[in-house]
């Protein structure tokens, strides 16, 4: 399998090139879309980085940042996640983004939970899911069973 090299952006970064970082050797982007239950939390640069990194032909897919705390919270922000990318189209998955500080005294069962309630909300509705965090939580928090390889 080849690697891909890609990077992760969101408003923080401001306005990028994407030309630049094609031209870097990078292959794919996953843009921030936003984060929480309201579609007003949509990322402020979402649209022009999605259009940008289109112009530039590189590789798409977006995440969403939670603080859900319960499968219903979950449910809600995966709802609100696919109305911010209506009508985009992504080469790489839409990812469930779950690394609050909120979120890390949860019980394990919860948090599994509520990576599930959110990622089969996703791929209930035709997208590929994945669960982005840091690999602490990953080895902490999500068992298993929730655990699924590429």
């Amino acid at each position: 399998m080849e690697k891909a090299k890609g990077i992760d952006v969101s408003h923080w970064q401001g306005k990028i090139d994407f030309e630049k970082v094609k031209s870097q050797g990078y292959s794919f982007v996953m843009i921030n879309a936003g984060y929480g239950k309201y579609i007003s939390q949509k990322d402020e640069n979402f649209e022009k980085n999605y259009a940008a990194a289109r112009k530039a032909g590189l590789n798409i897919g977006t995440y969403w940042y939670s603080y859900a705390l319960t499968e219903a919270d979950a449910l809600a922000e995966a709802k609100t996640f696919l109305e911010a990318v209506k009508g985009k189209m992504f080469e790489y998955p839409l990812a469930f983004d779950i690394e609050d500080a909120s979120q890390s005294e949860l019980p394990n069962a919860a948090i599994n939970k509520i990576i599930e309630a959110f990622c089969d909300y996703l791929e209930s509705n035709g997208y590929y899911a994945a669960v982005y965090s840091y690999a602490n939580f990953f080895k902490r928090k999500v068992s298993d069973s929730v655990k699924k390889p590429l």
